[in-house]
């Protein structure tokens, strides 16, 4: 055993400190240690590690700890995983764990220092709810102000073609109806879209064909003030998406370039073949090597700052005024794209 007087700098120390050696079983303890973990030092002393470890995880960590003691370096336990230790009484509680290889004259001697994370935790849980009601308000929000704008519509036009005289052309009248309910359902396809209650319907389609088909939609919701140029290369190949949802992601991209566009500017669709190799994996790690098909959307606008950046696909993020955007369209966007089997990144 190694008694307190050999290791007293963690005595007085404000975590629990459990020494190991290479066979696993505990050679030192601190005052810390028997208050986190229930233990009075005696009785965890010469017993196994594993007396700290869940009965769930016992084989994991015996694994871990062999393959410790093969190459001992000072290093978190466990990087990426959500660790859990047990109380004498069977109580078990989340933790992060430090591990020190110490040689001693008696062998190896590996230093766990515990940090118990409940409260952390706990703050954290508070923390993402807070954001999440925060989200739900902003989200709702926009909803509503999208909402009443289309109703509004709805109800102007409708009344003026109710009151036209009788044997007057409504046509007008009706087919601004018709594009209020239309900008109304694609709010609900959006919504449901982010919601991932939307079933996507994927098959192989000529991404042009789609370019093709959005094109006239979007000349119209751009603007005369904005030039929109499409750049295709012939017979791309094709692509195994839902064209009704890749239609949705090129208008969302289309409409964000517009309104970074207050002044004008130009619109730039293009789609082309590309194939990443080692050198394009350095900036773009995530997508595996290979032939794609890429779709870009740049626009001259005002561009953004790394802050914005950073949260341009986060749920509900928006620089618009309040009222003005729901922060859907980009976070719908990285959701279909990656439902799809797709790769996006900005630049």
């Amino acid at each position: 055993m190694i008694g307190k007087e050999a290791l007293p700098i963690f005595e007085a120390g404000p975590n629990p400190v459990v020494g190991v050696d290479a066979a696993g079983i505990i050679r030192y303890a601190n005052p810390q240690a028997e208050a986190a973990f229930g233990w009075p030092r005696d009785e965890l002393l010469g017993r196994p590690v594993e007396l700290l470890v869940p009965e769930a995880l016992s084989a994991a960590h015996l694994a871990h700890r062999s393959a410790f003691v093969q190459a001992p370096s000072a290093r978190p336990m466990g990087i990426g995983l959500d660790l859990v230790a047990r109380r004498q009484d069977g109580a078990e509680f989340p933790v992060e764990i430090s591990l020190v290889p110490l040689e001693t004259s008696a062998g190896l001697l590996v230093l766990a220092t515990v940090v118990d994370i409940t409260a952390r935790r706990a703050l954290e849980s508070q923390l993402f709810e807070a954001r999440k009601m925060e989200s739900i308000g902003r989200l709702s929000g926009g909803i509503a102000h999208d909402f009443n704008n289309i109703l509004t519509g709805i109800i102007g036009y409708s009344d003026l073609a109710l009151s036209a005289p009788a044997g007057s052309d409504v046509t007008s009248d009706l087919r601004t109806i018709k594009d209020a309910a239309q900008r109304a359902a694609g709010l609900t396809q959006q919504l449901l879209a982010f919601g991932r209650r939307q079933v996507l319907r994927p098959q192989f389609v000529d991404p042009n064909d789609v370019i093709n088909s959005t094109e006239p939609m979007l000349r119209r919701l751009i603007g005369e003030r904005i030039e929109l140029i499409v750049s295709m290369l012939p017979e791309s190949g094709t692509i195994q998406v839902d064209s009704t949802q890749l239609g949705q992601v090129i208008l969302n991209l289309a409409l964000n370039a517009r309104d970074a566009m207050p002044g004008g500017g130009r619109l730039i669709i293009r789609s082309e073949r590309a194939h990443f190799d080692d050198t394009d994996l350095s900036r773009h790690s995530e997508i595996p090597a290979g032939d794609y098909i890429v779709i870009s959307v740049a626009d001259t606008g005002t561009g953004m700052d790394a802050a914005t950046k950073a949260r341009i696909f986060e749920p509900f993020f928006t620089t618009k005024e309040v009222g003005k955007g729901t922060g859907l369209g980009l976070a719908t966007t990285y959701g279909i794209v990656k439902q799809s089997g797709g790769y996006i990144w900005v630049y």
